[in-house]
């Protein structure tokens, strides 16, 4: 599917991340939970994607880049309604995105410009902010019943010193902490989402360690390069399995 990518400059994109988001989640199950083990499924098709790509773009030009707002919660849409988990009793599972590309488009710029006038200063809330307002625009369904929804209760004020801290050990270390850094950044963020499921909430977490995560890119990297970019497959397999199993 590279190779077509390639050979059609390109045009063959949407068709090659249906493909490859069709395969992770086919080998993605999640549980167990009251329901059973959940197995994930994706049933988006390239050629309505490459249709939403073709008029998103076009949009997002002719408007000097202010569609891109309504172009992005429009593919996160997309997204979604295409992707479902399936429960071994039968239940089907789905989340819905209902923000729309105005409100997205303000919580963008009004956080953003706070960032820009404070030099960055600003950044941690800018992001719990805007992330918090994504997550509560996400609404989950069981059998087309609304059972429960998404919050992120991160700010910036415990955000900031963990990034300040974290961003100057990648540098003394020159960037040899990287990898535990991600770890840190990655627990905040999970361990700060709640997940509301009929009347129960549920608190994400990551119980990934930055030693082990180290040796894996590091190893990745070098056998990626070593064999010119064939390893990248067996890299990244090994990857998100680490990643989603320490959730």
């Amino acid at each position: 599917h590279g190779l077509l990518v390639l050979f059609t400059f390109g045009i063959y994109t949407p068709w090659f991340l249906c493909r490859f988001l069709e395969y992770l989640a086919s080998r993605t199950v999640f549980g167990p939970t009251q329901s059973g083990w959940v197995y994930v499924r994706f049933e988006g098709k390239g050629g309505a994607l490459f249709v939403k790509f073709i008029v998103g773009y076009l949009l997002t030009l002719l408007t000097v880049g202010i569609y891109g707002a309504w172009f992005l919660c429009d593919l996160a849409r997309w997204f979604l309604e295409h992707t479902e988990g399936v429960a071994e009793d039968g239940a089907v599972f789905r989340a819905r995105f209902t923000m729309t590309g105005g409100e997205l488009l303000f919580t963008f710029f009004t956080q953003y410009l706070l960032a820009f006038v404070t030099l960055g200063i600003y950044g941690a809330w800018a992001y719990c902010k805007v992330r918090a307002a994504l997550m509560d625009k996400v609404t989950l369904y069981e059998d087309d019943e609304v059972v429960g929804g998404v919050c992120f209760i991160g700010s910036g004020g415990t955000l900031f010193p963990l990034a300040v801290i974290q961003v100057l050990l990648c540098l003394v270390t020159l960037g040899v902490y990287i990898p535990w850094a991600a770890v840190r950044f990655t627990q905040y963020i999970q361990r700060h989402t709640r997940v509301h499921y009929r009347e129960r909430w549920f608190q994400g977490d990551f119980t990934g360690e930055g030693g082990p995560y180290f040796v894996l890119n590091v190893v990745g990297l070098l056998l990626t390069q070593l064999t010119l970019g064939i390893y990248v497959a067996w890299y990244y397999a090994k990857k998100r399995a680490y990643d989603t199993n320490h959730q």
